[in-house]
């Protein structure tokens, strides 16, 4: 499916470029887009706390991916200063998407619970 934002015509390049693409060059790929989501996702929640130490952000990182169940589950009650909500537990592949369609405002309201997010 075409993105709103892409040419048929660029569409079309990628979709080659991607069946020329071996296996490990599509893995290769997945784990780099992983990593700048993973940096994407802190560095909102940088901004969206910016008092907190690493081990706060690396806390809050792990319960938006975890979703606060789970997160509750593997580290325990864990108290993290400031606004707080329950996060769903977060696919790199679903915040990847979304990326695609959202500019940056929107991911910071969506992933890091800056105010006016709905």
């Amino acid at each position: 499916m075409c993105p709103e934002d892409t040419s048929p015509e660029a569409w079309k390049v990628y979709l080659e470029i991607q069946q020329r693409m071996t296996p490990g060059e599509k893995l290769a790929r997945a784990f780099q887009c992983s990593a700048v989501a993973t940096e994407l996702a802190k560095k909102a929640l940088r901004e969206r706390f910016p008092d907190a130490n690493e081990r706060e952000i690396f806390l809050r990182f792990a319960r938006l991916k975890l979703g606060a169940e789970l997160f509750q589950k593997v580290y325990g009650d864990v108290h993290l200063a400031g606004p707080d909500r329950d996060y769903p537990a977060l696919r790199v592949e679903d915040f990847l998407e979304e990326a695609t369609r959202l500019g940056r405002k929107e991911l910071l309201q969506r992933y890091a619970g800056e105010p006016g997010n709905t």
